[in-house]
């Protein structure tokens, strides 16, 4: 399983910038992800409990890897601009959050971003 990156300043899920301040205090508006019912067992078991999200993943609307340049496969049928499979890319609006960030997640062995 991939690591989240080191850089505390961004979301350990989507790797995009946090915009927290306040490094995960209770007051900090990215700790209500720590409170989803879905994600505390994912964040706890990864050792990520402790650590700031954007607020789109802390919200629950993780976000899609995709970066509108679709260079399909037909062969191993998944994108290779963005690593998901036909099927992920077709179900990801009906994903629940849980099934995103694992994808996501499995998404960043692959690749880490620029």
């Amino acid at each position: 399983m991939t690591s989240a990156p080191d850089d505390k300043s961004l979301c350990p899920i989507c790797w995009q910038p946090t915009g927290c301040t306040s490094g995960g205090s209770a007051t900090c508006r990215c700790a209500t992800g720590r409170d989803v019912a879905e994600f505390l067992p994912l964040l706890t078991q990864w050792g990520l409990a402790d650590r700031c999200l954007c607020y789109r993943c802390a919200t629950g609307e993780v976000p899609s890897p995709c970066t509108r340049v679709c260079l399909l496969d037909e062969v191993e049928r998944k994108c290779g601009e963005c690593g998901r499979t036909v099927d992920e890319i077709i179900s990801w609006m009906d994903f629940d959050v849980a099934t995103k960030v694992h994808v996501l997640r499995r998404l960043r062995g692959q690749q880490r971003p620029e």
